[in-house]
C-alpha cells in the first residue's frame, strides 16, 4: 500500500534528521494515517507572506494527495477562521489552523519526554495529527486535546474518530 511505504518513507528522512531520539515516535509515524487529518484542501506559503496557495484533493491525483500528505512540510487548513475547503486558487490573510511539519511536531513530542504511562493535556488540537501520535503512543484515555474554535474541533474529532 502506497500510503504505507510513504509513512515509512517519512520515518526514516526525520530519523535521519535527528527529530526524535525515541524509536516509540517513528512506530507512531508509521503508523497514524496522515492524509485523515488534512481533510480535502490544504494550503502553502506561496514567496509572499500573507499569500497561500489552496490544492484541493480532487484537483489532484490520489498518489499526489499521498505524496503531499507525507512531506515534512506544514499544511494550512484555515485562514482567518475560514476553512480553506471553501477556496480556491490564493487566498490572503494569516493562517489559523494548520497541520504541523511532522519532523517539527515529533521533535516537540520528544523534547516534551513523553513516556509510556503519562497523561498529556494538548491546547490546540488543530487537524488532530499531533494528538493522533501521542494516543498511538499513550493510548486514548491517556491523552486530552482541547480547541477553541469548534469548526476545527469537529473536523479534528472526525479525523481522530
Amino acid at each position: 500500500m502506497r500510503a504505507v511505504r510513504l509513512r515509512r518513507a517519512l520515518a526514516d528522512r526525520l530519523s535521519r534528521a535527528g527529530s526524535s531520539r525515541d524509536p516509540v515516535w517513528r512506530d507512531a509515524v508509521e503508523s497514524v494515517a496522515r492524509e485523515r487529518f488534512l481533510g480535502s484542501a490544504v494550503a502553502e506559503a506561496t514567496e509572499y507572506g500573507d499569500r497561500w496557495k489552496v490544492i484541493h484533493r480532487e484537483e489532484v491525483t490520489e498518489d499526489e494527495w499521498l505524496e503531499l500528505a507525507y512531506r515534512d512540510q506544514t499544511w494550512v487548513t484555515q485562514i482567518d477562521g475560514t476553512t480553506v475547503e471553501t477556496a480556491r486558487g490564493t487566498v490572503q490573510g494569516a493562517p489559523t489552523s494548520s497541520s504541523t511539519l511532522p519532523g517539527l511536531v515529533v521533535l516537540m513530542l520528544d523534547a516534551a519526554q513523553i513516556a509510556n504511562g503519562d497523561k498529556v493535556l494538548e491546547v490546540g488540537t488543530g487537524t488532530g495529527y499531533s494528538t493522533a501520535l501521542m494516543c498511538h503512543r499513550l493510548g486514548d484515555r491517556a491523552v486530552t486535546s482541547i480547541e477553541y474554535d469548534a469548526a476545527v474541533a469537529g473536523r479534528a474529532r472526525d479525523a481522530l474518530t
